[in-house]
């Protein structure tokens, strides 16, 4: 699934710069336009994709501004333990009706997530320094929308210098 369907699957990511504008213009809209939801509730995910300049670091979270000149953070990369399901569900690739229990699926969350983990998060604690610039391709959870969408916590899967 990562190397086959995830990594390329990232040409399908929406740019987080176009992603943000229409959440800061009309964030219902930018929901129905851009969002996915997985089965019931209101909990909705965003697939995207972008290059910022790093402007702060966290011990878990290494912040990005999109705009040039700016040091307001609109993306916060998460860069400490990964919990929850962003990336299975976030990006659309995979339908739980393609397995035969939720056991299984639930499984390869937690694996995506121990990819994430061991394979991307150190290369971002290492690059992500302020000032320097970063493209990022990964999702993020919204479950609260008054706490979510500013900044949005993206749960990356690619991360590199552009």
């Amino acid at each position: 699934f990562w190397t086959e369907r995830l990594t390329p699957g990232a040409v399908d990511a929406i740019d987080a710069t176009t992603l943000v504008a229409a959440i800061q213009q009309e964030p219902k809209v930018a929901r129905k336009t851009h969002g996915h939801s997985v089965g019931l509730g209101n909990t909705y995910y965003y697939f995207m994709a972008g290059t910022g300049r790093v402007v702060s670091v966290e011990k878990n979270s290494i912040g990005l501004s999109l705009e040039e000149g700016s040091d307001h953070v609109q993306v916060s990369l998460e860069a400490g333990n990964i919990f929850g399901n962003a990336v299975r569900d976030g990006t659309g690739l995979l339908d739980v009706n393609n397995f035969n229990n939720s056991q299984d699926f639930n499984a390869v969350s937690s694996e995506i997530n121990r990819r994430i983990e061991t394979d991307v998060l150190p290369g971002l604690r290492e690059k992500g320094v302020v000032g320097v610039k970063l493209r990022f391709v990964g999702c993020t959870e919204i479950t609260d929308e008054s706490t979510d969408l500013k900044p949005l916590r993206v749960v990356p899967f690619i991360v590199e210098k552009p």
